[in-house]
């Protein structure tokens, strides 16, 4: 199967499309999924109507732009490997990469035709947009559980469990991050302050 046939198919049949991808390599897929997310999300800040913008396209930062959309992927990837290792899970980190990224099927195709229906509604109006944010988005998470209960063989609640601890230790994995960051900010402005206190001296 091709990259837009799983992306369709997986849409309405998750389960057969996580097993087909549990059983053959379609690392390629995952990697041409992960290119659209991008793509759609950057010509979402350009399509969306002004009153409905989160993000200015003029003071927007790309490099900002596409850690909002790597880095909770790939972290999730990694978060849910490392438990699944330890869980008794039976896939491996390549099908964990494409099955993640192919249950982004719904904001990739629903996303940009949201965004264009931004333009002819008014700002009263955007309940409309808020709910149906939200089915993609609950519909992204549903075959985020599908994927995790088919790649590594768990029931229905496992696969909710699992869930569950991978956002927890992406949270953990965040929060060491970023204390790490404060910590060495703090650090250098001390070695910086004592530089300068040396020298004046």
């Amino acid at each position: 199967m091709n990259t837009f046939r799983l992306m369709m198919a997986v849409l309405f049949h998750p389960s057969d499309v996580f097993y087909e991808v549990k059983q053959h390599n379609h690392i390629l897929a995952g990697m041409w999924m992960l290119l659209a997310l991008v793509v759609i999300r950057f010509v979402n800040i350009f399509v969306t109507a002004y009153h409905f913008r989160t993000v200015d396209p003029e003071q927007g930062n790309l490099i900002f732009e596409l850690a909002r959309i790597l880095l909770p992927g790939l972290t999730f990837v990694l978060a849910q490997y490392a438990i699944t290792t330890i869980a008794d899970g039976e896939g491996f980190i390549g099908q964990v990469f494409v099955g993640t990224f192919l249950a982004f099927a719904p904001y990739v195709v629903f996303s940009l035709p949201l965004a264009a229906l931004t333009n002819v509604l008014s700002l009263a109006e955007g309940g409309v947009v808020g709910w149906l944010q939200l089915i993609i988005y609950g519909w992204v998470a549903l075959l985020l559980i599908s994927m995790t209960q088919t790649i590594h063989n768990y029931d229905f609640g496992r696969a909710l469990t699992i869930i569950g601890l991978t956002v927890l230790v992406m949270v953990l994995v965040w929060a060491t991050i970023a204390l790490i960051y404060a910590l060495s900010d703090q650090v250098v402005r001390f070695v910086n302050e004592v530089i300068v206190e040396l020298s004046v001296r």
